[in-house]
């Protein structure tokens, strides 16, 4: 009697470790992120696998597709998953069934209005499938994304490299017509200017007041002209130019500057006042031209009678948590209606007439050039009979 007790409690003891280790590993398989099934072989009277019964599952394989464990437990395929006759995975778990070979796949599936995406594995155990899968979606169609804009950046890339060999052949044809308007076209002006010019000078005393005039109106002409093609080279060849910046000390600039228009300053009794500039990264040809452009415009449009009067200012200044060097350059001409300070950088835009103020209307687009060049901005502020302010910024640390 006490021999069986004793056998029943170790039956006893075993199986409670038995349960134990079943709930153990059913914890396990359910805790997992991967799906995790088995599935046992249907056969026909012949032998012919024809289905498979769902043994078990955890909770991931039936989830991806809406359902729970207990809606699909013991039942078979053909009720719970039809997809699978026809998307090749039954024809792959019976062939690891007969080869013993196991098999992988990735498969996209359609349920429930979305697409969702599994990579799965299938083993032989006995005369019955286990099938490990992982969804894969969100990194599928991460993937999928990236390829979208690979592919469009390729697309971008593409007509990127037909605009550059766009931009190269317009490049081409700007050297051209630069060699043109530099030699084809000044030519004839040179000799329209010498000739009218030797024209008034031999025989102006045989001319009547009005032809004189014409032949005067005609070398003012050929000069303009001229003018504004050195202007439109000089706007269009910074495209084209090697270009090279360098420490530069715009004190000095300020001096070629004053020196080059020594002649126009004395004419006009130009008083002028200035600060002690920085020195700057940048290019010295340009930015003589720069300061050039504007100081000339403050001295051309000065007020009748009065002498003009120009001065440039220094301070350090901060746009958007940037620190810029900032020049402001006033006088006290004619000014400008602050309705046109922007239109005033344009290429052809001039606001006062011809006759009245000699010049070409690219000058300031030039300058607005230059400062593009170095990083940097222009403005422009203007009171009509009070002058005129020009404030360019130049970045202190420079790229």
């Amino acid at each position: 009697m006490a021999g069986n007790i004793s056998e029943q409690s170790k039956i006893e003891a075993l199986t409670d470790e038995l349960n134990a280790s079943k709930a153990l590993l059913a914890a396990i398989l359910n805790s997992t992120y991967y799906g995790i099934a088995n599935y046992a072989a249907i056969r026909s009277d012949s032998g012919t696998i024809t289905d498979f019964r769902i043994v078990f599952t955890n909770a991931e394989v039936p989830g991806n597709f809406g359902k729970k464990v207990e809606n699909v437990i013991h039942k078979t395929c053909r009720e719970v998953y039809p997809g699978i006759f026809e998307n090749g995975i039954f024809k792959k778990m019976v062939h690891v069934i007969a080869t013993g070979i196991s098999e992988t796949y990735e498969i996209s599936v359609f349920e429930n209005g979305q697409t969702i995406w599994l990579a799965a594995a299938i083993e032989k155990v006995g005369d019955s499938v286990t099938v490990t899968s992982k969804n894969i979606t969100s990194e599928k169609e991460s993937a999928l994304h990236l390829e979208k804009v690979n592919a469009l950046l390729e697309k971008k890339e593409a007509l990127l490299e037909q605009k550059n060999s766009k931009l190269q052949s317009q490049n081409e044809e700007l050297a051209s017509f630069n060699y043109i308007a530099s030699h084809d076209l000044q030519e004839p002006l040179r000799k329209i200017r010498i000739f009218t010019g030797r024209i008034l000078e031999l025989e102006s005393g045989n001319l009547k007041e009005a032809s004189q005039g014409y032949f005067e109106n005609i070398g003012k002409t050929a000069e303009r002209m001229q003018n504004l093609i050195n202007d439109l080279l000089a706007y269009s060849g910074m495209d084209s130019e090697n270009l090279k910046m360098k420490e530069t000390d715009l004190n000095l600039i300020l001096r070629q500057v004053f020196t080059a228009i020594e002649d126009i300053s004395e004419t006009k009794n130009v008083k002028f006042k200035f600060d002690y500039l920085p020195v700057i990264h940048g290019i010295p040809p340009l930015l003589e031209q720069l300061f050039s452009n504007i100081i000339i415009n403050a001295i051309k449009y000065s007020k009748e009678g009065i002498a003009p009067e120009v001065s440039v200012s220094y301070e350090l200044s901060q746009i958007e948590n940037r620190k810029y060097h900032k020049i402001v350059v006033t006088d006290n001409g004619i000014g400008f209606e602050a309705k046109y300070k922007d239109k005033i950088f344009e290429v052809f835009q001039r606001l006062q007439g011809k006759k009245e103020y000699s010049g070409t209307g690219v000058g300031l687009a030039i300058c607005k050039k230059i400062m593009q060049y170095h990083n940097g901005l222009i403005a422009a502020d203007g009171n009509p009979g009070k002058g005129a302010v020009f404030t360019v910024f130049f970045p202190v640390n420079h790229p």
